[in-house]
């Protein structure tokens, strides 16, 4: 085989005509190679075994399906660069790009012995085996780190063998170069093999080289014990495992694994990138050594321990009797926890920085050792996710622990929003009938609607989990005897924003070991389509989840037993059984299995629907769900759920249907209005859609109040051209009739007409722009007027890359970043980036109107983007796509 020279160049080359094609039809290969057979088949290409007849030599010949999108194109053109630039005798060696028309091919080095992945067949490989392969992928690896780049699909199948049996790491698709910027190391879908994927890149997050280490991990587990460590049914509870699940010792499945070599496999398997190795040389060095040392988070837990046994022992030796009784009440004051004991004296006190929402004292740790968990932070803004909002102090307010309420991308579970959560409220719940505490938070976003309730109990070994995430706020948690199984569960009140701005019922089964822990998290229904498609189950910490109606806070739980629960509110007293279910139902008395049945069910056929499902499956569903259905607040849900499952497959006109019989059944619901005027704008019936919303914006019954239709109402506006509409969506909000916030909401308002409008001498595009706070989009829209205005391009693309770590706002800035690039003659990277931002638009478009809105600005660019490459079809395509959208809007009106 000869080297990687001079004479191996990128070529773009016409087929042949006439030839026949080769397992791939309407494909032919340049004369050049002569295919001689069929090596493998993948989602995205065919791998051919062909001969180079210029050099004479054998190599493998990789065909892309077609239909790539100019994006992609782009991506792998890029890809085969970068792969050329690499030598090593690790790697397989990448050697040209083919083109013609929308047809790609890449020509590799073929690698003749097969690949670690067939070695499995036959069962675990041998010890000796094993290291031999970790070590030699480890050299390459250390290689594509010191050459700052990441490969990203690291797996069994992408380790092949030469006939000398050593492994060549192979499948360079996916690599990036580190020092790319986000261009090339983050992307706003995930990248890689779901079953061997890191948690950073599951979330989506920037890939390092501890992403590489992490997949290797699992292929090195699955090499030692004939499985992955992380199995399941589908590739959602897969990511679900691997974000959250502890990996299984591989001496607890091979027990003549070595313990440095399971110790090292484990460190590679830490969920926190930083707490692998550093990279592959440093990775390298340890598996040579036989120095797979500890973890830092096993060295930080050790160390925990440590300090908590010298705590307790402390405090059981000396501190704790010293106190003339023993504490019994914790108060807070503005910033200062006080804690006193039984008699009524102050034993000691503590200052936090910022204000304290709320602290509470129970015996967490162990048997008569008190300890107090505080809640504290900035109240305005909140904080991160991911931070340590709860502290725990023992005697004398020493810190003993610290607990983040909130996982540092909010679970994952509303990968759109930004991760700021307020200080969470503190709970002390019993588990059991003997007592046993567990702390118990509800932590809710700064800004939009979602929550956490989650719990710690370590006394059972339960580390700081989620029970629930919920699209709304809760509002209360609290523990309830609603069974004979000799332990409690908690009932929650709060409100379900998506299934229609509802009041929700919700019974939580506490985790109540440490196994139990790691089951499924328990997510409103509303998620069941998004997240994981949840079946109730003992592990599950959700049992019941009854939407209780279009019922105004405030709420009070006024019991909860086995003889059922009583809810009280503005409208009266709400009553259910012990399981959930309203007093007046059909499922009243037959627990909690009908309902939980219910939801699955629709999850399962909103599914469905985004898969090709149709009417038939929603008849079924609801010939078979008929007693559920007659509960009016089931009836909405499953109207709002099943139109968004067909606004997600494209189907929009169908769900236009179903909403408008929705509010003719049922018009007090507004939120039905809402959804109704924004599935309308989208599928181009402006009129009904702006009538819709004002509906929805000025209806007598309950619902989220007249910011989020007269927002909508903005965009249809501007989607039909209408300044009239404009005024007539926001007149609510006139300087003569509100105060300060709503005036600026108002001008809010009008600079986003004025910006899609392109009316850029428009007052409201002032220079005071107090309305930036108002829409998160705003800042973005500011920035860009900015740029019209003559605004350094550099600077605005560096800001726009700012902001778009903002997953609120990632898309629109990813596009305002892709203009500023375009007029810096950079093509290549804002092609990529508008091809991104659109297919994330794309995506959203369906359900939200003013992603929808975006979506025209998306195609646009992209079609700028391209026409200042020189490829004035795709820019005709895109200019036209835009032109259907908003073709009142400055960025939808044909150049």
């Amino acid at each position: 085989m000869h080297e990687n020279g001079p004479d191996r160049r990128t070529t773009t080359v016409a087929w042949p005509p006439g030839e026949e094609p080769v397992a791939d039809p309407g494909f032919v290969l340049p004369s050049r190679w002569k295919v001689a057979r069929l090596l493998g088949r993948g989602g995205q290409a065919v791998v051919c075994l062909a001969e180079d007849t210029e050099l004479g030599e054998w190599v493998a010949v990789k065909v892309f399906h077609p239909g790539l999108t100019d994006a992609a194109r782009e991506r792998i053109r890029r890809e085969v660069r970068l792969g050329r630039s690499l030598q090593h005798p690790g790697l397989v060696r990448v050697f040209e790009l083919i083109e013609s028309g929308d047809r790609l091919a890449v020509v590799m080095e073929l690698v003749s012995g097969g690949s670690v992945a067939s070695k499995l067949e036959s069962g675990p490989l041998a010890i000796d085996e094993v290291v031999r392969i970790a070590d030699e992928t480890l050299g390459a690896l250390a290689f594509l780190h010191r050459e700052g780049v990441v490969h990203r699909d690291i797996k069994p199948s992408n380790l092949l063998l030469d006939a000398g049996g050593r492994v060549r790491l192979a499948d360079l698709g996916l690599v990036r170069r580190l020092d790319d910027g986000g261009n090339l190391t983050r992307t706003a879908t995930t990248v890689g093999t779901p079953q061997f994927m890191s948690p950073e890149q599951i979330r989506g997050e920037l890939a390092g080289p501890p992403a590489d280490l992490y997949s290797l991990g699992v292929t090195l587990f699955h090499l030692l014990t004939g499985k992955a460590p992380f199995e399941g049914a589908s590739e959602f509870e897969v990511a679900h495992r691997h974000l959250r699940a502890t990996p299984p010792d591989p001496r607890s499945r091979r027990p003549d694994c070595p313990r440095w070599l399971a110790r090292f496999v484990l460190r590679l398997l830490e969920k926190a990138p930083g707490d692998r190795f550093k990279n592959g040389a440093a990775a390298l060095e340890a598996l040579r050594r036989r120095l797979a040392v500890a973890s830092p988070s096993l060295r930080r837990r050790v160390a925990v321990a440590a300090g908590l046994l010298v705590v307790l022992g402390g405090a059981g030796l000396a501190g704790w009797p010293r106190w003339p009784g023993a504490p019994a009440r914790v108060t807070v004051a503005n910033d200062t926890v006080v804690v006193g004991d039984t008699r009524g004296n102050e034993r000691w006190r503590h200052r936090f920085g910022g204000v304290v929402q709320s602290a509470v004292l129970a015996e967490f740790m162990a048997p008569g050792v008190p300890a107090v968990a505080v809640s504290a932070g900035e109240e305005a803004s909140g904080q991160e996710a991911g931070a340590a909002s709860i502290q725990v102090l023992g005697n004398g307010g020493d810190p003993l622990t610290s607990i983040a309420a909130v996982r540092s991308d909010f679970g994952g579970v509303f990968p759109e929003l930004s991760g700021r959560v307020n200080p969470p409220l503190l709970s002390v719940a019993p588990l059991d009938r003997a007592g046993t505490p567990a702390l118990i938070w509800i932590a809710a976003h700064s800004t939009w609607y979602p929550s956490v309730v989650g719990m710690w109990a370590p006394r059972v070994d339960v580390p700081p989990s989620p029970l629930l995430y919920n699209s709304g706020h809760i509002v209360l948690a609290e523990p309830a005897d609603l069974d004979d199984d000799g332990a409690l569960e908690l009932v929650a009140i709060g409100l379900n924003n998506p299934l229609g701005y509802q009041g929700a019922l919700i019974v939580l089964r506490p985790f109540r070991d440490k196994q139990q822990a790691t089951g499924h998290v328990g997510t409103s229904p509303d998620l069941l389509g998004r997240w994981l498609p949840v079946e109730f189950a003992r592990r599950n910490a959700l049992v019941a989840y009854t939407p209780i109606g279009q019922v105004a806070p405030p709420w009070k739980l006024r019991s909860a037993g086995r003889s059922g629960i009583v809810i009280e509110s503005d409208a009266g007293e709400l009553r259910f059984d012990a399981a959930g279910n309203p007093i007046d139902s059909a499922l009243a008395g037959r627990g909690a299995e009908p309902r939980q049945r219910f939801w699955s069910a629709l999850g399962r056929v909103c599914l469905a629907l985004e898969t090709g499902g149709d009417a038939a499956d929603i008849r079924a569903f609801e010939e078979e769900h008929r007693e559920a259905l007659a509960e009016a607040p089931m009836r909405l849900a499953a109207d709002l759920m099943l139109a968004r499952g067909l606004a997600r497959s494209g189907r929009n006109a169908e769900a236009v249907d179903r909403l408008a019989a929705a509010t003719r059944a049922t018009p007090s619901y507004l939120d039905l209005w809402l959804r109704l005027g924004e599935q309308s704008a989208i599928v181009g019936r402006h009129a009904e859609a702006f009538a819709a919303l004002d509906r929805a914006r000025a209806g007598e019954g309950i619902g989220r109040g007249p910011i989020d239709p007269t927002t909508a109402m903005t965009f249809v506006a501007a989607l039909a051209g209408e300044r009239g509409w404009l005024q007539q969506a926001y007149a609510r909000y006139s300087p003569e009739s509100q105060d300060g916030p709503n005036r600026v909401f108002a001008d809010g308002l009008a600079a986003v007409w004025a910006f899609c409008a392109g009316a850029w001498d428009d007052p409201a595009l002032g220079t005071s722009r107090e309305w930036i706070d108002t829409l998160p989009a705003a800042q973005v829209l500011a920035l860009w007027l900015d740029l019209r205005r003559g605004r350094s391009a550099d600077e605005v693309a560096a800001r726009a890359e700012r902001l778009a770590t903002n997953p609120e706002i990632r898309e629109l800035a990813m596009l305002l970043r892709a203009a500023a690039l375009v007029r810096l003659g950079n093509t290549e990277t804002a092609t990529e980036l508008a091809g991104r931002a659109l297919a994330g638009l794309e995506r959203q478009g369906r359900v939200s109107v003013e992603a929808h809105v975006w979506t025209a600005l998306a195609h646009r660019v992209a079609g700028d983007a391209a026409l200042a490459a020189g490829d004035g079809i795709a820019a005709e395509r895109h200019f036209r796509a835009a032109a259907g959208i908003a073709p009142a809007c400055w960025f939808g009106r044909r150049r």
